[in-house]
């Protein structure tokens, strides 16, 4: 199943947080430090050769391969 979605609206569902060179960097579970700070626990790249699961939609994937193009 293919669907287009809006980048600033799928970087939200994937809850992406930086697009570092050719890959993509997703953090969750959220956490408040002492001092005030934000931060995440855990953090998964996925590489360009890849593809992701839109959280919310298991049956779409996104292919980086097209998103980072060679």
């Amino acid at each position: 199943m293919q669907a287009r979605i809006e980048r600033s609206r799928l970087l939200k569902l994937l809850n992406c947080h930086s697009l570092v060179g050719s890959q993509l960097e997703m953090h969750s579970e959220p956490y408040q430090e002492r001092q005030g700070d934000f931060n995440y626990r855990s953090k998964r790249v996925a590489l360009q050769n890849e593809a992701v699961v839109i959280p919310g939609f298991p049956d779409l994937s996104l292919d980086l391969s097209l998103v980072f193009p060679a």
